[in-house]
């Protein structure tokens, strides 16, 4: 597991700070994104920055959560 650092932004403007930062540990950058995004409710983000340990940072426009839904038959 690493320790990444999460940035989301709702809107993508140039001069929008991102509403939520937080320190996740996780085993990739997309599921820290993801577990930041669940933890708060947070159903759909612009843009998603999250900096990782070796200096990289992973990127990603839109992103959605998608509610889980079971069809009986």
């Amino acid at each position: 597991m690493n320790v990444y650092n999460v940035a989301l932004w709702r809107r993508f403007a140039v001069n929008e700070l991102p509403v939520l930062v937080d320190d996740i540990e996780a085993s990739s950058p997309l599921l820290a994104a993801l577990f930041v995004m669940q933890f708060y409710n947070i159903r759909v983000v612009q843009h998603v920055a999250v900096s990782c340990s070796n200096g990289f940072i992973w990127r990603h426009g839109r992103l959605s959560m998608v509610e889980e839904s079971k069809v009986s038959v």
